[in-house]
């Protein structure tokens, strides 16, 4: 039997035996430059014989195989060298039977011709171009796996946020805040990246698939802990109308007393002290406002001022018990010949001491000076 005739029956029995040595001898002859495990994988996976039953040569039908495509995700044995596993699988297609080969991307770019826009591609370039349809070929392969195993990953996001992204209450004085700033963070994260790129990257999908195994439990227990959250803030807020409630009661039955205590304190003191300063009567004004509304003022700078008057009052009526610079002040007054102006400022400074307030620098001055003629 020849070699052409062996090859031929080889071929009508569809590959379902090795390919005789004697042909693959036959072969090699016109692929010398090429590995022996090479010649006899694209042999075997070939059409190697022509219509006139001749053997091809192996340039020949190693030029049917056309790269078509990048695949990810699976592990197959490569048709041209028969490594086995290859993780990067490219696929060849004969477009005269449209078979298709799974070869390695490594060999795709040794042994098979890759023509662009009609450049064929060498070196550099064909490195890069396989190296981009890989990516994309891994990106397909994640964002249909991301597909498959959470089909409702987005939907999720979306139930979840309320309770992923849940600020602090309006009591708490970091109520800006969240309650989980990790899983808020997290929120974020997934959403930006599922919004962007389809799938999650290699961390973020393992903490997904840490977090979705508890998740739903979780999220249905927050909902519960929820109801009860409200129903307290509504029993508190329900308490407080309650208190503000009371209180204004409370103010319109003393706001007829509120008033006749003012205008009785008002009356007092214009009547025993009178003489007073445009920023003392604006302020009497002010206090008697005040007052109608919600009783004697006791804070702050306006409740000093209303003691203060209500002192002059007292030591106006000589009720007022004078301390011992009060008292100096008034022997001062009493026993040293003094004209108009300092009879006035020594009258200002005894009521001045007597209800406890300081002397400024100059005040201090000018009574140590008038102090000395006393002596």
């Amino acid at each position: 039997m020849t070699m052409n005739t062996e090859a031929v029956t080889w071929e009508e029995a569809f590959g379902t035996t090795p390919v005789p040595q004697s042909v693959i001898d036959t072969v090699a002859k016109s692929a010398r430059s090429y590995e022996k495990r090479v010649v006899v994988a694209l042999t075997n996976n070939s059409r190697i014989v022509n219509p006139d039953k001749t053997i091809r040569d192996f340039e020949d039908f190693k030029s049917d195989w056309r790269y078509d495509r990048s695949i990810h995700g699976t592990t197959d044995t490569c048709g041209v060298c028969n490594k086995q596993p290859i993780k990067e699988n490219c696929v060849l297609v004969d477009d005269h039977t449209k078979e298709e080969l799974i070869v390695g991307n490594v060999c795709v770019h040794r042994y098979i011709e890759i023509t662009v826009d009609g450049e064929v591609l060498e070196g550099q370039k064909k490195k890069e171009y396989l190296a981009g349809r890989m990516s994309e070929a891994r990106k397909k392969f994640k964002q249909e796996k991301w597909a498959h195993d959470y089909p409702a990953a987005m939907t999720d996001l979306l139930l979840f946020e309320p309770w992923m992204t849940e600020r602090r209450s309006k009591r708490f004085a970091d109520r800006n805040k969240f309650m989980d700033p990790t899983l808020a963070s997290f929120h974020k994260a997934m959403t930006n990246r599922l919004t962007k790129h389809g799938f999650p990257g290699p961390k973020l999908w393992g903490q997904w698939d840490i977090f979705m195994e508890t998740a739903h439990d979780r999220f249905r227990a927050w909902e519960k802990h929820l109801v009860v959250r409200e129903a307290e803030a509504a029993r508190r807020a329900e308490a407080e109308r309650e208190r503000r409630a009371a209180m204004a009661a409370k103010a319109a039955e003393m706001r007829d007393t509120w008033r006749t205590e003012a205008e009785e304190w008002r009356v007092k003191v214009i009547n025993e002290l009178g003489g007073f300063t445009s920023w003392e009567s604006n302020m009497i004004v002010r206090v008697v406002n005040q007052w109608k509304v919600s009783g004697r003022p006791t804070k702050h700078g306006i409740g000093k001022f209303v003691q203060e008057l209500d002192d002059r009052v007292l030591l106006a009526k000589g009720e007022l018990e004078l301390n011992d610079e009060a008292k100096e002040a008034d022997t001062i007054l009493r026993s040293v010949p003094l004209n108009d102006w300092e009879c006035g400022f020594m009258v200002s400074i005894r009521q001045r001491l007597a209800i406890g307030r300081s002397l400024s620098d100059k005040q201090r001055e000018i009574y140590d000076r008038i102090r000395a003629k006393a002596v």
